[in-house]
C-alpha cells in the first residue's frame, strides 16, 4: 500500500522520527513520502498527531 501525506500535516516533523528508511522529508508546503525508499510499514502514520497519513485506499473511504 502506497502511503502520502494529506493537507491535514501540520509540518510537526513526527512522522520522521519514526521513518525507518528516511522517507519521509520536508515538501514545498508539508511532508511528503518518497515512495521508492518507503518500506510501506505504516509507523509514520500511527504515530501521526493529526492523523495526516493515509493509503490511497483511506482517502477514497473519506471522499
Amino acid at each position: 500500500m502506497r502511503y502520502q501525506v494529506t493537507d491535514r500535516c501540520i509540518t510537526c516533523n513526527t512522522c520522521t522520527a519514526f521513518c525507518p528508511t528516511g522517507a519521509i522529508r520536508p515538501g514545498e508546503i508539508y511532508f511528503e513520502i518518497f515512495q521508492e525508499t518507503c518500506c510501506k510499514c505504516g509507523k509514520c502514520a500511527e504515530k501521526c498527531p493529526a492523523q495526516a497519513i493515509k493509503t490511497e485506499s483511506d482517502e477514497e473511504k473519506y471522499e
